[in-house]
């Protein structure tokens, strides 16, 4: 099957199509705010040492 018949069995999408990668992947513009919420900004470190429990 082709694209066209599928066209012509289902009809056109409802939706636009999308033809490039950055349409299909979604990649916003460079200068969107991608900071972390307070919560997660130290996703990435280790904890203080007081602050870890040893468990029995």
């Amino acid at each position: 099957m082709q694209k066209e018949d599928l066209v012509e069995i289902l009809g056109p999408r409802p939706f636009a199509e999308k033809q490039t990668y950055e349409e299909i992947v979604g990649q916003g513009p460079l200068d969107e705010d991608t900071t972390l919420p307070p919560g997660l900004r130290d996703w990435n470190k280790e904890p203080p040492a007081e602050a870890k429990t040893e468990s029995s």
